[in-house]
């Protein structure tokens, strides 16, 4: 991930809704700092598939290491550029803490994990809209905001009342954590 694209909620959110890099970040909550090498032991996956899927962990701003000799070791600890980091690793020690299941976290980071539906949530911010409303603000096709719209009904982010779609408060803190990020005014 560049640079620019390390704020990007919806690029945090594609690397939090695969299991292997979540089990990665508990590991790291639950054993603290770990090398390469523990954490292949423990997670029981290839060392090239470890190496991998923390570079892409880090990239995302979620965790940092350091060098020890030969050594790398990372931790769980955002990354202060990445500014819905925080709000984000905390939530997510949240569900560690709270034992909440792997595919519940995906099942609420999925929601947010294209930059259209991240953007019918932040044109719904402002208030309840009819389809035709939401097609004119988006500039999206019907069938493309209906799969959107489809995807945010089904991880209960939006309601439709027969008449308009309204945001609804997610139940779980990380799907809360998740809408505020993305209805900040400024992108996160």
């Amino acid at each position: 991930m560049v640079k620019e694209q390390m704020n990007d909620i919806w690029r945090i959110c594609r690397v939090l809704s695969q299991k292997g890099r979540l089990k990665l970040l508990w590991l790291l909550f639950e054993n603290g700092e770990q090398c390469v090498n523990q954490l292949v032991l423990r997670s029981e996956m290839t060392r090239p598939n470890t190496s991998i899927q923390l570079k892409t962990l880090h990239l995302s701003g979620l965790i940092r290491f350091r060098r020890e000799g030969m050594n790398v070791i990372y931790r769980a600890e955002a990354d202060p550029r990445v500014k819905c980091a925080v709000p984000l690793l905390e939530a997510l020690r949240s569900c560690f803490d709270s034992d909440i299941s792997f595919e519940s976290i995906i099942r609420q980071v999925t929601a947010f994990t294209h930059e259209r539906r991240v953007e019918v949530v932040r044109v719904l911010q402002d208030g309840p809209l009819s389809f035709v409303q939401l097609e004119d603000h988006c500039g999206m096709t019907s069938s493309a905001l209906s799969r959107h719209l489809l995807k945010l009904e089904v991880r209960k982010v939006v309601r439709w009342d027969g008449e308009r779609y309204a945001l609804t408060l997610p139940k779980e803190q990380l799907g809360n954590v998740l809408l505020g990020i993305v209805c900040q005014k400024e992108a996160p």
